[in-house]
């Protein structure tokens, strides 16, 4: 082995947009396995998986980006087997339950990362908890993709630790650590297009001076992405401009529910009069290249 290796834990809910749905740790998920089996510099990809069909996902996959490289898959009855292997690395938050798995085998068997991605639903809020309160030692890591997200968790945390204090009288448990580090992706599927940014600005009829700003995102306001606030900033900045140059914004992504889509087409209309706007299709991969390659700015909220 030429560098440091981790087991990948794979279940296709966490790495498959293009089967379970598009949202963003799916995205994610899809994007750092890419990443890790391009690009890490071990002898053998080793996959904990709880069948034998997904693992042939990844072994297929692994094929197609490294061809030659062994894939070793080991099963959730008997996770110590991924051994010389002593890190395993989980697709999401909560790995209380693979802290649990491990429990039989020792605490100090194997280490175990996760990674954020939404951090204030009930069910994350609840996997927390359980996470705090499972058998989590102090050399696993919750991965937290920036410094607010580290501080949401950590007070997340500091609240759970009250809580045991009041109730039991006692020092909470050991924390995992929580490293910032942003998402890993693939950056390959990130090259810009010429093709791609010369259709969408067609499509936007841009002049040469007009700038794009873009979003791909689920395009939930209650839950995701309230885009009203962008609204009243850009249009406040195109009245800064000068003449014959205007901004546009492109929103790629999903509406769960249609009223959704209401919020964002009227309130484009309303409050950014004077700003292009596209909506585009999440699920189109084309749809997603132009919005890629054809934008100037990357917004969020």
């Amino acid at each position: 082995m030429t560098g440091a290796n981790a087991a990948i834990f794979y279940a296709s809910d966490g790495y498959r947009p293009d089967d379970k749905g598009i949202n963003g740790r799916r995205v994610a998920g899809e994007s750092f396995l890419k990443g890790f089996l391009r690009h890490a510099d071990v002898d053998e990809f080793v996959i904990l998986a709880k069948s034998t069909p997904e693992a042939r996902e990844v072994a297929d996959l692994a094929q197609t980006l490294r061809p030659g490289i062994a894939l070793r898959p080991v099963g959730l009855i008997r996770p110590g087997a991924m051994a010389p292997v002593r890190q395993l690395h989980y697709p999401a938050a909560n790995f209380a339950s693979e802290a649990w798995r491990r429990a039989e085998s020792g605490s100090a068997a194997w280490a175990i990362s996760g990674i954020t991605h939404t951090t204030s639903t009930m069910g994350i809020m609840q996997g927390i908890f359980d996470l705090v309160m499972g058998p989590v030692m102090d050399w696993d890591a919750l991965i937290c993709t920036s410094a607010t997200v580290r501080a949401s968790i950590s007070t997340q945390m500091d609240l759970i630790d009250d809580h045991v204090r009041a109730r039991f009288g006692s020092e909470p448990p050991l924390r995992p650590m929580l490293p910032v580090i942003p998402l890993g992706i693939h950056t390959a599927d990130f090259a810009r297009d010429p093709a791609a940014r010369a259709a969408l600005r067609a499509r936007l009829n841009c002049g040469p001076q007009d700038v794009v700003f873009s979003t791909i995102a689920r395009l939930t306001p209650h839950e995701k992405f309230d885009p009203l606030p962008v609204f009243i900033a850009m249009q406040q900045a195109q009245t800064a401009l000068p003449p014959g140059q205007k901004m546009h914004v492109v929103f790629c992504g999903l509406f769960r529910h249609p009223y959704a889509r209401d919020v964002f087409t009227q309130g484009a209309a309303r409050l950014m009069p004077d700003v292009g706007f596209l909506l585009l299709d999440g699920a189109s991969p084309q749809d997603r290249r132009e919005t890629l390659s054809g934008a100037d700015v990357s917004l969020f909220m």
